[in-house]
């Protein structure tokens, strides 16, 4: 596993270097400024600013940097990816998240879906296979795995199937996941999956703008429910405004947010 790593990443920086050479990739600049407002602990309501930035580049090498501010502090990177398409595959590098899947709206929801480690992963998409190797510190050994997944996606009639399984190469941990949905005109159905010590769910229909959702696991079955509005102008706004409530403690868990993206 640790010589198969180790090509992989060489393979990704050598590939990347020779295409950079040859071909010039457009620049793609993005950005969003936003704010949400949520209750706190001690019942008031306290407002979220975030801004974002990307630099990103699409062709046969690429890369991307993501840029991001809270509450008006230190500008940090968010994440980053660089890489390479081949005829074979699709390879990168970087903080860019894992192929498990998850749920929620903007705020509220995926309360019980099991959450493994999304570390700096090595991602490789072939097709309908998706495989992200994890690492523990690339900082400190870029031999050193903290899990593995293999995702596979699939279409039947109408409905995009996605099992995926993780492997904690620490703990010998298996978790296994599935996200599944189904579109039709205006109206969404979709529902997300997982075990590991137990099996955890969340479910979700939308109708247009409004989305409703309901999760729970095998030991209580329906946890929390709830229900969100959002939508975005063709100027680039979003606004959203939903709330969770908790069915075994009765709290509600309100959320509203206004984002320009550019």
């Amino acid at each position: 596993m640790k010589n198969l790593l180790i090509m992989t990443t060489a393979l990704v920086a050598m590939s990347t270097m020779a295409y950079a050479d040859d071909t010039v990739s457009p620049i793609k600049l993005t950005g969003s400024v936003g704010m949400e407002v949520t209750q706190k602990a001690d019942n008031d309501f306290g407002a979220k600013t975030t801004l974002k930035l990307g630099i990103a580049t699409d062709g046969p090498a690429f890369g991307s940097i993501a840029l991001k501010s809270v509450d008006e502090g230190t500008l940090a990177i968010d994440g980053w990816s660089l890489g390479m398409v081949t005829d074979m595959a699709t390879f990168s590098i970087g903080d860019q998240g894992d192929i498990f899947p998850g749920a929620g709206l903007e705020v509220v929801g995926d309360n019980t879906l099991a959450d493994p480690a999304d570390n700096d992963s090595i991602k490789v998409i072939a097709g309908e296979v998706a495989m992200s190797f994890g690492f523990t510190d690339i900082k400190d050994d870029v031999t050193d795995l903290s899990n593995v997944q293999l995702g596979y996606t699939m279409s039947q009639a109408g409905i995009n199937i996605n099992p995926v399984v993780d492997f904690n190469t620490s703990t010998n941990d298996v978790t296994y996941g599935l996200d599944t949905d189904y579109t039709m005109g205006h109206a969404a159905l979709g529902g997300v999956f997982t075990f590991k010590d137990d099996v955890a769910y969340e479910v979700s229909a939308g109708m247009n703008d409004v989305t409703g959702f309901m999760n729970g696991d095998e030991n209580n079955l329906i946890q929390n429910i709830g229900l969100g509005w959002k939508k975005t102008d063709e100027n680039g706004m979003t606004m959203f405004a939903e709330a969770g409530y908790n069915v075994d403690t009765k709290a509600t868990t309100p959320a509203l947010g206004l984002s320009f993206n550019f």
